[in-house]
């Protein structure tokens, strides 16, 4: 196999920001309903298992593994493996001989599957995670760099500094094999940073609202779309508004954030939470008062997918492809890194 590959490609979001960029990749996924958008979207696709399914040399790799072993809104099973995976994918020899068995969740060895694939890329890497994979993309950086990598850079970007209308943060690897490559430049900032007079801040533009990107802003009820639209202008364009219609049920507390900031991490649930830390051990509730609920285009919309993204199955595999997403518009900026 040569190109570029793309493991666990799912809906698309990779592949819709690298084909702005001129690349082409081959996407690797299982699930019936991603593969049958990444279809109808005429992305390339291969069915197979990662699990069973070797490693094959690439120009590039990209990667976003299953998440719900390390995730907040899963099983958090795989936060007991984080020091094995460590210490396998730090070291070369040790990540070629490891047993595929024997974690505590069966996602941790699709990580370890992932780290056997970089090591097959001819040129570069990028992967995506959910922050509590920071220390083992960490690890993974170090033994490319024992293999003779140039560059490996790790760390947590936020979605919303580079013009989602999202704080997703996730952890990220970008590594080059031959060349010195670095974190893409946000774009955008917490408006109260601008407001304070932060002079890091200056040149970057405000942190765009859940309201302006899905055209509620100055609405009072917040009418909901019922159609998809015909248009598709790609996903950095944020030009399409909400048909009137009947008004959801809204909060004042739930209006008053979602006006004057981005939306929280979207999930593979039609509820946006509202922003703050929650203590689900203590018993709080995911989601609160403040909670709004969307339609699966607008969760795309908010993952700044294209209207006329053909999403394929039903209304909750579409919440899963759309929250399982890379939003595209983060992955141009990272891809932009490694071109």
């Amino acid at each position: 196999m040569t190109g570029v590959v793309d493991l666990f490609a799912g809906a698309g979001g990779w592949d819709l920001a690298a084909r702005e960029l001129d690349i082409d990749p081959v996407g690797i996924e299982l699930d019936a309903a991603a593969i049958a958008t990444r279809h109808a979207a005429q992305l390339p696709t291969i069915r197979a298992d990662l699990h069973g399914y070797p490693p094959r040399p690439s120009d590039g790799l990209i990667a976003s593994p299953p998440c719900p072993a390390f995730s907040a809104a899963g099983n958090r099973e795989g936060l007991a493996d984080i020091g094995r995976l460590q210490r396998t994918v730090a070291d070369p020899a040790r990540l070629a001989t490891e047993p595929d068995d024997g974690w505590n969740d069966s996602t941790s060895g699709l990580i370890v599957q992932t780290a056997r694939w970089a090591h097959h890329a001819d040129q570069w890497v990028t992967l995506e995670q959910v922050p509590a994979v920071l220390p083992v993309w960490q690890a993974l950086a170090h033994g490319l760099k024992q293999a003779g990598w140039r560059t490996a850079w790790t760390g947590v970007l936020n979605a919303a500094d580079y013009g989602v209308p999202q704080t997703r943060r996730r952890a990220i690897l970008i590594a080059h094999r031959t060349r010195r490559v670095e974190p893409p430049e946000p774009t955008h900032t917490n408006p109260t940073a601008i407001k304070s007079g932060d002079l890091f801040g200056g040149d970057l533009l405000p942190w765009v609202s859940m309201a302006d990107a899905l055209g509620w802003a100055g609405r009072v009820g917040f009418p909901r779309r019922d159609d998809r639209g015909d248009s598709c202008d790609g996903y950095r364009e944020r030009d399409w508004f909400p048909t009137a219609g009947p008004a959801q049920t809204v909060t004042e507390k739930a209006r008053s954030w979602v006006l004057n900031r981005p939306a929280t991490t979207i999930q593979c649930d039609p509820r946006v939470a509202p922003p703050g830390h929650r203590d689900r051990a203590g018993g709080e509730r995911q989601f609160p008062d403040g909670t709004i609920r969307v339609e699966p285009w607008e969760a795309a919309a908010l993952q700044t997918f294209p209207t006329c993204h053909p999403w394929q199955g039903t209304r909750t595999a579409q919440f899963r492809q759309i929250g399982n997403a890379i939003p595209p518009l983060l992955a141009h900026h990272i891809l932009g890194a490694v071109q």
